[in-house]
């Protein structure tokens, strides 16, 4: 759309949600917002208020496999100068 208006708007942005069933996919989400147009790509954690039901999708039980996660999703939006 900004390359048929030959303009830098509008600005559009990939939020995600990060959440244990996606965490592993944070590269993927780069290539996304690479291959779809996207200014920015934006992670976002989730806490959950239904504790009850909804505890198991937080990533605060794992911040080692999150970290390591979102390093390599860093990483790959610098190959693809991709904004993060």
């Amino acid at each position: 759309m900004k390359k048929k208006l030959n303009s830098t708007t509008p600005r559009v942005n990939l939020c995600v949600v990060g959440s244990t069933e996606n965490i592993h996919e944070t590269e993927r989400f780069v290539e996304m917002a690479r291959e779809f147009g996207f200014d920015t790509l934006k992670y976002n954690h989730n806490m959950y208020v239904d504790e009850e039901h909804m505890d198991y999708l937080t990533l605060v039980h794992e911040k080692e496999k999150t970290v390591r996660q979102f390093r390599k999703g860093f990483r790959r939006a610098l190959e693809l100068g991709v904004h993060s």
